[in-house]
């Protein structure tokens, strides 16, 4: 048995060098194979998301509440399989280094957010996949009516993440783009991205468990709009967005993300763990937490291997951690406020997490 507060400090950095924040690279990220499948977040559930409720290291995020609404499958494919008018502009190294691409993203045309009234179909996100970042490096589509279609490449690429990423590193990209769209006039848009990984820890949702790096991005975004029937134009600054992404070493991609504009959660979504290619950590079995509530003491029984034991409060702070070869391992609690804890546990087998009461 070892004694919360004498051995808090050695265990902590114990479970650190075993089990420390994760670093995301371009090894085992998004590329020309990726398939991903998200459930996006219902209403109800946005309007009670607060993302910036938890950071720092060595936390939890827990969404086991997480409301479901619409399945979301992302299949990335290589960019010689888009259309050869296109590939002129995002597989072309030499002519267009900004925009040259590793892999290109089929979609709905309406997301590619263009304000401008264009019918449009067949269209594809770009990015680029490199040792030092991943980039988004512009769209294109066919428009209606018109034998040449829409590309726009960025002038200067949008970097979304910086490899390796770690802990408290931070980011600013810079962003543009430039078109002229028949029988419309000019569309721009220019936009900086200031990102912090301001997080890492454990990640739990309805669908797995993972280890993760939190990512926070503020976007600035302008566009400038040129009508040419009416010979005007203004320039529009888009209220600040946010954007959250918890990464993963075992994902290819982001395992959950949110936006907020405005103070208001505009979008979330969750990896969906019976998708295509979703990825849950195994789940444990056999192992009991008891008593419950505790008093004095909680024993977590059924361990089969070393394993991690970590204490989280609901506000996902760690209060407990401890390293244990055994198959029983017992935590002293009464000197913790009464209130309800999270007991996770972590070896090579899986993970498992359970909740908990400390009474008096």
């Amino acid at each position: 048995m070892k004694k919360f507060y004498t051995s808090f400090v050695f265990t902590a950095l114990a479970s650190v060098a075993l089990f420390g924040q994760p670093v995301i690279t371009n090894a085992t990220f998004t590329n020309n194979t990726t398939v991903l499948s998200y459930r996006n977040a219902g209403p109800l559930w946005l309007a009670t998301f607060n993302p910036d409720a938890i950071s720092g290291p060595n936390v939890i995020w827990n969404y086991p509440g997480f409301e479901v609404a619409d399945l979301v499958t992302e299949s990335f494919v290589p960019v010689n399989s888009t259309p050869l008018t296109y590939q002129f502009f995002f597989n072309n190294q030499f002519l267009y280094p900004n925009s040259f691409s590793n892999h290109a993203l089929p979609i709905d045309a309406s997301t590619a957010e263009l304000p401008i009234p264009v019918a449009t179909s067949d269209a594809y996100s770009f990015f680029r996949n490199a040792g030092n970042g991943y980039y988004a490096t512009g769209f294109a589509a066919t428009v209606e009516g018109f034998p040449l279609p829409l590309t726009v490449p960025y002038t200067t690429a949008d970097k979304i993440f910086k490899f390796p990423l770690n802990y408290q590193d931070t980011n600013e990209s810079n962003s543009s783009l430039s078109l002229a769209v028949p029988t419309f006039g000019y569309y721009g848009q220019d936009a900086i991205r200031n990102s912090v990984v301001d997080g890492w820890g454990t990640l739990q949702t309805p669908y797995g468990i993972y280890e993760v790096l939190r990512v926070r991005a503020e976007r600035f975004i302008t566009d400038t709009i040129y009508i040419e029937e009416s010979a005007t134009g203004q320039s529009i600054d888009r209220p600040i967005q946010i954007d959250y992404a918890w990464l993963s070493t075992s994902v290819p991609g982001p395992v959950m993300q949110a936006s907020v504009i405005g103070g208001q959660v505009v979008s979330a979504r969750i990896l969906d763990g019976v998708g295509p290619t979703g990825i849950s950590e195994t789940a444990l079995t056999g192992i009991s937490v008891f008593p419950n509530p505790a008093v004095q003491y909680v024993n977590v029984y059924g361990l089969n291997r070393p394993s991690v034991i970590r204490v989280f409060c609901t506000d996902g702070k760690l209060v407990y951690s401890e390293n244990t070869a055994g198959p029983l391992a017992q935590i002293e609690v009464q000197n913790l406020p009464i209130g309800m804890y999270m007991v996770q546990v972590i070896n090579e087998g899986g993970s498992f997490t359970t909740r908990f009461v400390v009474a008096r």
